[in-house]
């Protein structure tokens, strides 16, 4: 920790990835932030919140591989988050949701999806935040943006450790994106769906 200070890494790799010029340049500090985090653990968590507009930019990024590079480094990132340490990130997140840039939607929506890599306990604290608003985002006008937001829940709904409810959460996606053909369908199978440890009455009412 003491040498990312004394030799002003922090800096120089923000300044490098946000380098338009050269690609390498950009992969290789999104590869360096993966690193850093992977190697520091929550010793990382003070300069994550400053990783969160070079992280949206390089999600929306027009190369291939600085977009792996992005979705890699936010997976380990935000796997290493603590419970303060999300709830700080998250409103800059959910803000993102409300820019009039696409990009800067999409990239927000893929971030909340990398969540999925907190444990469990810290993320189903602030699921009743992000569920709603990643649902909200499957009515954008942008299909690049509805198809985000999808795969955000799909990604929130993986963490799920209720057998009964995991084997529903494909169901209950297509009919929160399209009420009309499969709503139906998702009311009954939960209806019918007899549950150990845990209510859905909260998904029936977003259905009805």
């Amino acid at each position: 920790m003491g040498s990312l200070k004394n030799n002003n890494i922090m800096p120089q790799l923000l300044h490098m990835v946000e380098d338009k010029r050269h690609i390498s340049a950009r992969q290789g500090a999104l590869f360096a932030f993966e690193c850093l985090s992977n190697t520091l653990g929550r010793l990382f968590e003070p300069y994550i919140i400053s990783l969160l507009s070079p992280l949206l930019n390089c999600f929306g990024d027009t190369s291939a591989e600085i977009r792996q590079a992005a979705a890699d480094s936010a997976r380990t990132i935000m796997g290493q988050l603590s419970g303060p340490g999300l709830k700080v990130i998250l409103p800059s997140l959910l803000k993102g949701l409300e820019s009039g840039a696409w990009r800067t939607k999409q990239g927000s929506i893929e971030l909340l999806g990398a969540l999925s890599n907190c444990a469990p306990k810290q993320l189903s604290a602030c699921l009743p935040q992000i569920v709603p608003r990643i649902i909200a985002a499957m009515s954008d006008t942008h299909a690049k943006v509805q198809e985000a937001a999808k795969e955000a829940l799909n990604e929130i709904g993986s963490v799920i450790r209720n057998p009964e409810i995991l084997q529903l959460i494909p169901l209950v996606i297509r009919a929160l994106d399209d009420s009309n053909k499969y709503a139906d369908e998702a009311l009954e199978a939960l209806i019918n769906t007899r549950y150990s440890s845990f209510s859905f009455s909260k998904l029936e009412l977003l259905l009805s």
